[in-house]
């Protein structure tokens, strides 16, 4: 079995929107992630690729979060979606817990972050 979709630790991520196959990175309401053991060989690590993203989506159902960045620049632009993380809810407490600590240090040594415009 090829993979179609995206790996992520050794299973195929793709989502099906209504039947139909769509691209996992999409972030549509409607969209179903499936999770399938990837049978594709071991993949190389390279180096890791940096994306920008000012744009974040967070869902979750009783087993996983699910985790979309993207980049949107002006007002009635449509946002890009680039990246999908899917993880565990134990996973996710711990990117929470980072994500705080490392905020409360960054503050620490530069001010408070003021609040996100509405």
């Amino acid at each position: 079995m090829s993979c179609h979709g995206e790996t992520w630790h050794g299973f195929c991520l793709s989502a099906r929107l209504h039947g139909q196959a769509a691209h996992a990175g999409d972030a549509l309401p409607d969209t179903e992630v499936v999770m399938e053991p990837d049978r594709g060989g071991p993949q190389a690590s390279g180096p890791r690729k940096g994306r920008y993203a000012n744009a974040l989506q967070v869902g979750h159902n009783a087993f996983e979060f699910v985790l979309d960045f993207g980049q949107g620049y002006q007002e009635g632009q449509e946002v890009q979606w680039h990246t999908r993380i899917v993880t565990g809810p134990a996973y996710a407490r711990a990117f929470f817990e980072a994500l705080h600590t490392s905020l409360m240090q960054y503050e620490q040594s530069y001010g408070a972050v003021p609040p996100r415009e509405a």
